[in-house]
């Protein structure tokens, strides 16, 4: 993690798209929209996300 990653938002786009990305479309039927959902102290990594990342999602809902 260096000191622009704060909120440890690379490890967190990894999971998600190497791990459970790949899981939920095997179990479940699913399309190519993604929607990140962040409330209270999980707002601050998804606003991060937003910023720096925003192709990884089509939507976010952040609520803090």
């Amino acid at each position: 993690m260096n000191e622009k990653d704060i909120f440890n938002s690379t490890f967190f786009i990894s999971f998600i798209n190497d791990k459970l990305r790949p899981l939920i479309n095997k179990t479940y039927r699913s399309n190519s929209t993604n929607t990140l959902i962040g409330q209270s102290l999980a707002g601050l990594p998804s606003s991060d996300i937003l910023f720096n990342h925003s192709a990884t999602f089509n939507y976010y809902v952040i609520i803090t």
